[in-house]
């Protein structure tokens, strides 16, 4: 329903590769735990029903969805699952695959991949170490790369300790480490805490 103050939201637009579900993409046991563990990490199982806007300043709906939001959208609880449906079908889980086939049929760290890559986005998600490292099949430095902090080695084989993926407006998020260890235990044990 509209009114002057609100616009109701409208779902991303259909996938460009007709009849493609999310099962179909990723198996029914990972898009049961992402459907799960998307709305656990993003919005801790309450999605934002109005548009606001998130720590870096981008609009967002729902379980973290930045795609054609405006200020003063309103969704539903049914229409933010098929928000997430599509944007999984449509945008990450292929991206995932696309980049680091080696984790089809490894639930645990394609789950994990595909929270990451919901919340970093494709490029983030293309030019990470966890996504280096899952594309060559190393999957315990793949969930490594996906933590808050993160071991690297350099051509010399010394070891630094690095963060990944913390911080929003230059400054270190609390939020974005919870998020990051919550997709590391998830791809080490198939749970989010």
């Amino acid at each position: 329903m509209l009114n002057k103050s609100t616009q109701t939201a409208q779902p991303p637009a259909k996938s460009p590769r007709a009849g493609a579900t999310l099962i179909g993409i990723v198996g029914a046991a990972v898009a049961a735990l992402l459907m799960q563990a998307i709305p656990a990490v993003e919005s801790g199982s309450r999605p934002q029903l109005k548009a606001y806007r998130d720590i870096a300043g981008v609009w967002t709906i729902c379980d973290g969805d930045t795609e054609n939001i405006t200020p003063g959208m309103v969704e539903t609880p049914a229409g933010c699952h098929v928000r997430l449906d599509t944007r999984l079908t449509r945008d990450f889980a292929p991206a995932v695959l696309k980049r680091a086939p080696a984790l089809k049929g490894n639930e645990w760290p394609l789950a994990a991949a595909t929270v990451f890559a919901f919340n970093v986005g494709v490029a983030g998600w293309n030019g990470s170490t966890a996504a280096t490292r899952f594309a060559v099949g190393d999957f315990a430095g793949g969930c490594a790369a996906l933590g808050p902090y993160f071991v690297v080695t350099d051509a010399k084989g010394k070891q630094t300790t690095v963060p990944g993926w913390i911080k929003a407006g230059g400054k270190v998020s609390q939020g974005l480490i919870n998020r990051r260890t919550a997709e590391r235990t998830l791809c080490l044990t198939g749970k989010l805490r």
